[in-house]
């Protein structure tokens, strides 16, 4: 199988990437079941449908193992530190910043016409540092802000891009100790929510949350470098049951701390798939998987908007009458006008957007 090559000879996991497009798919119907877009309340009976925001934490386990995958080894001279950083930098920022200034337009006119969104009142100086926030990667911090930012799901962008740093500049500056450096990164981002007594952090401390789950998904590819020949063919059945079983003891939980069951399930997941030897993985790796997968960013920058423009079609132009059925046919019109906008953008803003600024920073 290639994921058991030399790590010299790198692997592409197709698995993980229809894994990435699972867990894209699964924060739209998590946004989706919010009150706001779905009155009747029927989505957020469904105790799989309102734990769907913890697909998030995956993002960024499978960020680590497979950076980590592709760069651990790589990182040695300032020239490969730089084209790292100009790397994830030109792959997240286009995208990032073409929302960013859609939800711009979409406030501007909220603060004009008076239209007040779920955040309610809005004015010119909250525009500007909620623009700022997430344009300098900051917030998934409470440096500007303790806010989402413009764009609510653009925090985890900014968790993972300080995931990216801390990870290159530990394994460029301490490459014999790295995988202590990593285990205290751990043992410290797991103490604070433990400290703090939550978890669910976003634009305030959401940047720990993602560097313990990044951590996560390193030690899971170090892990499966030692264990190249474990069979885990059977052990793809659990994955997914794991998961919703995680999902339904969170529910039933009266602290959010909970959620910190799924960060071993989550490893363990990443793990099993990544040899791609079952059934699970076959399905995972499907040409229809594969496509959500490669647009998977697309389509989590993308959704929160087209989930407002549903809104405001569905509740204040056509004044639909809320009932079970409507609230199903909406989350398919969801996910058809989300995967057509996600799938020209990835062609021209992630793909074409994203070279061009690379090659731009590349020759400066």
């Amino acid at each position: 199988m290639k994921s058991d090559a030399n790590p010299s000879q790198k692997a592409h996991f197709k698995a993980l990437d229809g894994m990435r497009g699972v867990a894209a798919l699964m924060v739209v119907v998590f946004h989706y079941s919010l009150t706001l877009f779905e009155p009747t309340g029927w989505f957020q009976q469904n105790f799989i449908f309102i734990s769907s925001y913890a697909f998030v934490d995956l993002f960024f386990v499978l960020s680590g193992f497979v950076i980590t995958h592709n760069y651990q080894e790589k990182l040695a001279h300032p020239s490969q530190l730089k084209t790292f950083f100009i790397k994830r930098f030109a792959r997240l920022y286009p995208l990032l910043f073409v929302t960013i200034m859609v939800y711009v337009a979409m406030k501007s006119y909220g603060i004009l016409s008076g239209f007040q969104f779920d955040d309610g009142a809005y004015d010119w100086t909250m525009l500007f540092w909620e623009t700022l926030d997430p344009l300098l990667f900051l917030n998934s911090t409470f440096l500007i802000l303790d806010t989402e930012g413009l764009n609510p799901v653009s925090w985890s962008i900014s968790a993972e891009m300080i995931a990216y740093t801390c990870f290159a500049l530990v394994i460029y500056f301490a490459r014999k100790n790295r995988n202590l450096i990593f285990v205290l990164l751990f043992v410290s981002c797991l103490v604070f929510p433990l400290y703090r007594e939550k978890y669910l952090f976003t634009g305030d401390f959401g940047f720990i949350r993602g560097l313990l789950n990044f951590s996560v998904g390193y030690f899971v590819y170090q892990w499966k470098m030692v264990s190249k020949k474990f069979n885990t063919s059977w052990h793809e059945w659990l994955v997914f049951p794991l998961i919703i079983g995680c999902f339904y003891v969170i529910q039933r939980s009266s602290t959010e701390l909970m959620n910190l069951i799924l960060i071993p399930v989550f490893g363990w997941s990443v793990y099993v798939l990544s040899f791609e030897k079952g059934w699970v993985s076959m399905g995972l790796k499907s040409r229809v998987m594969q496509f959500f997968g490669q647009i998977s960013y697309s389509i989590y920058l993308w959704h929160f908007i087209v989930l407002w423009g549903f809104y405001i079609l569905s509740w204040q132009i056509l004044q639909v009458t809320p009932s079970k059925g409507y609230a199903i046919v909406g989350l398919c019109f969801v996910f058809v006008i989300t995967s057509l906008i996600a799938h020209f953008s990835y062609q021209w803003i992630e793909k074409k957007g994203g070279s061009i600024l690379k090659n731009k920073l590349i020759q400066l």
